[in-house]
């Protein structure tokens, strides 16, 4: 006999010999696995958020260069 019969064989035998209370909780619990056992779906992946920078314009390479900021005023306080 496979296997698969033998184990409803048994489960059927536990059954007839359980108060009506017990199976409905056997249902309940049957009914639980199966909605247990169903694979969740998985949440889809957003891309990444683009932010536009286009409004602050444009910055030039020599923008943070300590020369052109502050010229020789550094150079004299440090005197």
């Amino acid at each position: 006999m496979p296997i698969e019969v033998e184990n409803q064989k048994k489960i059927i035998d536990i059954l007839k010999s359980l108060s009506p209370e017990k199976i409905e909780e056997i249902i309940e619990f049957a009914e639980y696995l199966k909605k247990k056992s169903k694979p969740l779906q998985k949440a889809k992946k957003k891309p990444p958020l683009k932010i536009p920078t286009f409004h602050l314009g444009h910055i030039a390479k020599q923008a943070f260069d300590r020369e052109r900021l502050y010229g020789e005023h550094l150079d004299r306080k440090f005197d």
